[in-house]
C-alpha cells in the first residue's frame, strides 16, 4: 500500500478530512491535499502526517 492510499485509509478510519489531518499534522491542507494528488510535498509534510 502506497502513502495514499494510507492516508485515504487514515481519513477514513478516524473519519477525519484532509483539512482536520492538515491541523494536526500542522501543515498547510494543500499539502494533503497535494499528496493525494500526487505532487511531492516541500520539507517534512510527509513525516508530519505520519507522526499524527
Amino acid at each position: 500500500m502506497g502513502i495514499l492510499e494510507n492516508i485515504d485509509a487514515l481519513l477514513v478510519k478516524f473519519g477525519i478530512t484532509q483539512e482536520t489531518l492538515a491541523r494536526i499534522a500542522g501543515v498547510a491542507s494543500s499539502s494533503v491535499n497535494g499528496r493525494r494528488n500526487g505532487a511531492v510535498p516541500r520539507g517534512n509534510a510527509i513525516e508530519r502526517m505520519c507522526e499524527s
